[in-house]
């Protein structure tokens, strides 16, 4: 623009003024775009004001969720018009620093339509589950959210609610602002064929990890591909060189469909004490010749 009306400056006796009217449009619609993304972000006023806590909270759900994969990252929107609902959240707890990405305060974020709202009609807010309760973190993106429409639509006609996994790191500023990081797959990748065992312990999916012998559970495996959750249990390797020695099973829906090599079961097996039941995000892919699995596990070392 500036080029422009430097060009229109030089035309004889109109051109300044010309030049000045470029400048100005381009100065409104500059204006009116920061506007519209303001209110976008906040979802509830046009023009909130920095801090401002008087947003319209939402209720814990009282029905059933449904856990979407992480393997994926996902920023918020709006997270500094609504410091004061996400430091209810975060508590007394300490958080880590943005950019110390490994590291955050874990917690539960829900994903919810707004198609009545004002601003956008494919806005997704994102709120947080904390000890008192959910509080709001801002919205998914205006150019992220419409590609979570129908994912989030076929968790509504199951009567159910949308979560993912989160994490809240301290803002790089002195206003005390936060950094809300959602741990979301693409959403093509994100909605599993299964559900979570209930009551299991998720697992943070963080590395690949191969499963072995799928060859010999190709009628547990089925043929539907793509993300699983798979629950994992100890084990012994049923052939080869290592046959006898301690490893991780896999299943999907209580049926065994692999193992871990005995060195990969050795390095994980410390997982399997960190509850009664143990599950982790996994995939089913098509192999060269059957249906292959692959587990997703946290970091042990």
């Amino acid at each position: 623009m500036v080029l422009i009306a430097a060009a229109l400056s030089a035309i004889p006796a109109v051109g300044p003024f010309l030049a000045l009217l470029v400048l100005a449009g381009a100065g409104f619609a500059h204006w009116s775009m920061r506007r519209y993304e303001d209110a976008r972000s906040d979802g509830v006023t046009a023009k909130p004001e920095r801090g401002n806590s008087a947003v319209p909270e939402v209720a814990a759900p009282d029905g059933p969720t449904v856990m979407l994969m992480s393997r994926g990252r996902q920023g918020v929107a709006g997270e500094a018009y609504n410091r004061a609902s996400i430091a209810r959240v975060v508590g007394r707890r300490r958080i880590a620093p943005a950019g110390d990405w490994d590291s955050g305060l874990e917690v539960t974020a829900l994903l919810r339509r707004e198609p009545s709202n004002r601003h956008d009609r494919n806005a997704v807010r994102v709120d947080l589950l904390g000890p008192d309760g959910p509080g709001k973190a801002g919205y998914l993106p205006a150019d992220v959210a419409p590609a979570w429409r129908s994912v989030l639509q076929e968790i509504e006609r199951q009567g159910a609610v949308t979560s993912c996994r989160a994490r809240v790191f301290r803002g790089g500023n002195a206003r005390g602002d936060f950094v809300v990081v959602l741990r979301l797959a693409p959403p093509e990748r994100a909605l599993a064929l299964n559900a979570p065992p209930a009551g299991a312990e998720l697992l943070e999916p963080e590395r690949e990890c191969a499963v072995t012998g799928e060859n010999k559970h190709q009628d547990a495996i089925g043929t539907r591909l793509g993300p699983v959750w798979a629950t994992l249990h100890a084990a012994q390797v049923e052939r080869g060189a290592s046959a006898g020695a301690e490893t991780i099973e896999v299943r999907i829906e209580g049926r065994r469909v692999g193992e871990l090599t005995a060195a990969q079961g050795a390095r994980y097996a410390s997982l399997l004490s960190r509850a009664q039941d143990v599950a982790c995000e996994a995939e089913v892919f098509q192999g060269r010749t059957v249906a292959e699995v692959r587990t997703f596990l946290p970091k042990v070392d």
